[in-house]
Order: C-alpha cells, then sequence, then structure tokens
C-alpha cells in the first residue's frame, strides 16, 4: 500500500535513484526490513524481511523494542559493517548486523541501586547514539540514556568469541531523563525530562556544560517541566536546541544568549513526541501524539508547512534522510510512512500488523535496483479476461425480470421500473 505518484516498474526513464530501505521495530521485538526498489517507484515499496525473537513461538511483550538506530562505517553503501542498535524493554541493548540481524553485542540493562521508587528495577533506554572508534572495528560504540537520569558509554570486546560489551563511562545527568540527541563531532549530549529542563553535557569533561529554564511569566509562576523530545541545529555549534515538551510548547534555546529560551511556539493540542533534523540545518520536522507533522524554520523561528496524509495514531519514531528531501515516521497506527519534504507528500504507507516504536534508514549495496513487482495494466487485465472466456469480448450478463425493472430505489421511495411502490402503512 503506497502513497503519492506512481509510475510503471519497468520504466527506464525515472531519475536514476538508489533503492532505500527502512527497518522497523515494533512492541513485540519483530524488526521488518521495508524496501522501496530503485528510481522512485514508490507503488512498489514493500517488507522484504522479518525477524522475531520467538521464531514459530507465541509473542512475548517483555522482549519488545523501545529505541532503535542503525549504523554503517563507510557510509550509506557501506551493507557488511552496518548494525541495527535497539533496546528492549527490559532494558537490554542489542546491536544486530544488518542483513542477518545476527548478534554482535549485547549490554546488559542498568538497575538503579538509589532508593527511589525504581530500586531494584531496569532502567527503560530512551535513546540510543552508536558511534565508530576506528576503522578497525566491526562493533561501534554505544552512547546510551536510560530513564534514571545516567549516561553510559559501552564499547566493544577485544575477545571475538564475547559479545558482551563493557562500561567505559557512567555519568548521572538528571533526576529523570525523557528525551536526548546528541552531537558526536562536538562531543556534546543535550537532554530533558520530567521535571528536567534542558541540559548540556560534554562527554569529555564528563560534566554539564549548561542548565536551561523556563520561560519568562508575567505572573510569576511556573508550572512543571516535562521534555519529551529535542534535536541540535546542525552547523550551529551546538549552540541551537531545539525543545518539544509534554504542554505542547516548541521552545528554541541558545546557549549563547542565556538560560532562558529565545522563542516558543504553542504547537497543537498533543504532546511533541519526535524530531528529525535535515542535512542543511535550516529545518527541522515535529512530530506529536495526534499523528500531526509539521517543519520548524530555525531561521525564521516560526512553523512552515505541515505533511499531507491522514496518520490516526501518535508517532513514536521519525528519522530524515541524510542525504535526500525524505522523512520516515512510524507509530501507533501500525503503518510506516515515508514523505517527500520538497513536495509535502506521502510517497509510501506500509502496514505492519504491530504498533510501530522504531525505524531508521538502513545501506544499500551500490547499484542494488530492490525487488519490484512489475505492474499489470489495464489493457492486459482485459486481454486475460478475453482468453478465460474464450477469446470473444467481454460484456456484462442483461438484466431481465425484476431485476431490471423491479429494482427499487428506497431513497426515493420509486421503483426505476416505472410508478411509485411505495404504499402508506395501514392506521
Amino acid at each position: 500500500m503506497s502513497g503519492g505518484s506512481e509510475s510503471d516498474c519497468s520504466s527506464e526513464d525515472g531519475p536514476q535513484t538508489a533503492a532505500l530501505r527502512l527497518v522497523v521495530g515494533d512492541e513485540l521485538g519483530v524488526l521488518r526490513v521495508v524496501e522501496v526498489p530503485s528510481r522512485d517507484r514508490w507503488h512498489g515499496a514493500k517488507i522484504v524481511k522479518k525477524w522475531g525473537p520467538n521464531e514459530g513461538g507465541p509473542p512475548d511483550r517483555t522482549m519488545g523494542i523501545k529505541t532503535l538506530s542503525t549504523a554503517s562505517r563507510e557510509g550509506l553503501t557501506d551493507t557488511e559493517f552496518a548494525v541495527v542498535c535497539l533496546s528492549r524493554v527490559d532494558g537490554t541493548i542489542e546491536v544486530r548486523g544488518a542483513e542477518d540481524f545476527s548478534v554482535r553485542g549485547t549490554v546488559k540493562p542498568f538497575v538503579n541501586s538509589e532508593a527511589s521508587e525504581q530500586k531494584g528495577n531496569p532502567a527503560q533506554i530512551v535513546s540510543i547514539t552508536p558511534t565508530w572508534n576506528s576503522r578497525n572495528d566491526t562493533v561501534p560504540n554505544l552512547l546510551s540514556c536510560c530513564d534514571a537520569g545516567v549516561v553510559r558509554l559501552s564499547r566493544p570486546s577485544r575477545k571475538n568469541s564475547n559479545t558482551q560489551m563493557k562500561e567505559s563511562m557512567s555519568l548521572l545527568v538528571a533526576d529523570s531523563i525523557t528525551a536526548a540527541c546528541a552531537d558526536l563531532d562536538q562531543r556534546i549530549l543535550a537532554v530533558g525530562g520530567d521535571g528536567c529542563h534542558l541540559r548540556m553535557v560534554d562527554l569529555d569533561a564528563q560534566k554539564i556544560t549548561f542548565k536551561g529554564k523556563a520561560p519568562d511569566n508575567p505572573y510569576g509562576l511556573t508550572k512543571r517541566n516535562w521534555t519529551t523530545a529535542c534535536a541540535i541545529v546542525p552547523n550551529s555549534d551546538c549552540n541551537l536546541i531545539l525543545v518539544g515538551t509534554a504542554d505542547h510548547e516548541v521552545r528554541l534555546y541558545d546557549v549563547r544568549a542565556g538560560k532562558r529560551p529565545v522563542s516558543k511556539i504553542e504547537w497543537r493540542d498533543a504532546r511533541v513526541m519526535a524530531m528529525a533534523t535535515e542535512s542543511n540545518g535550516d529545518n527541522i520536522w515535529m512530530a506529536n501524539a495526534l499523528g500531526h507533522m509539521e517543519r520548524y524554520d530555525v531561521s525564521k523561528r516560526r512553523l512552515r508547512g505541515t505533511l499531507t496524509g491522514r496518520i490516526t495514531g501518535s508517532i513514536r519514531s521519525m528519522v530524515a534522510h541524510p542525504e535526500r528531501p525524505l522523512l520516515a515516521s512510524a507509530g501507533l497506527d501500525r503503518c510506516v510512512r515515508l514523505h517527500d519534504t520538497a513536495q509535502r507528500v506521502m510517497r509510501v504507507k506500509v502496514y505492519v500488523k504491530y504498533q510501530c516504536t522504531g525505524v531508521d534508514f538502513l545501506p544499500v549495496p551500490e547499484g542494488y535496483e530492490g525487488e519490484c513487482e512489475e505492474k499489470v495494466s489495464e489493457d492486459e487485465e482485459k486481454a486475460k479476461v478475453r482468453e478465460m472466456i474464450g477469446g470473444q469480448g467481454f460484456s456484462p450478463p442483461r438484466l431481465r425480470g425484476k431485476h431490471r425493472f423491479g429494482a427499487r430505489d428506497f431513497s426515493r421511495g420509486r421503483s426505476r421500473g416505472g410508478a411509485s411502490s411505495f404504499k402508506r402503512p395501514r392506521t
């Protein structure tokens, strides 16, 4: 099932664009790969691969996926070292190969030992950011944030037979974390949570360098902050950060201008759930719990245009393509969508049966065109029908008797064949 313009699958006149692949995780821990053939043949999008933790067994929600991200060592065409990093409901982090989903690394869940309500329970992972340490590594380092307010850095083991990753850094930055994003080039991490405003963490120095505050209130009243999404604006030296809250507010912080946001907008009437930055850094896409997706212009500090296509559920994950004007999203309506951000139209819509919790792009081999089923034209379908009935022209059967003259039109109370057939009931 797809949307947008459709072209013939065998056409060679389309733009010479490479095939696209998306990996989707759901509430039962199942991974699916959605593929779009090359030359933007949107109607050919379909699920080409499926993997689950309990193959052939009953579904298990304890193996559900909470967060998902992908990484490759050599770029978008490197499929050999491409990995899928995911976290499960029990707090375990897994690194799996993008081709066969084999385990390459695991991280134990973080158990909160402090005196709190979550003492002894594994913490939920909020975000996973993979990064490659060197060109010789086959498994990336993992920077993870959990809802207990702890940031951890895990490195792969040097032993080939051991998939358990070692923890090299653990830092408590807040009481709670519900949103996080990282800029690995500048080694900066932005976090926020329930009751916690925006905070900037220097990963090299392992300390908090910035603590944001709530916007100015003329009455001197403050309400409890709940940060639900955040994004570091590219090409800003980590000085501009866009934050979304549970009170449907969108705030833009400038580290150079002070601790309070320089801009604030109330966006619709639902919690901001996800954000995705374009590669140029001029626009940031936002999604909320009602399925709305809209673009925020950083330079003009205002909203600029929404995406078309009806979405009936909360959007849980959204990611922008690093090179093309495409935006992938997944949510609770059990559908994966691919939008064209240049024309703001929906190109692909694929039903995946279960509620989606994560989506990301996968590398595709160079020159690979993907699988595509040939689209049968209307004339070919009519020709097949003529062959089935003996080569004669096809015409619908002629209606006779009451089927032709006695069919009633109850909306008008009359028979199509003549006088009114409606009789007044007896009193």
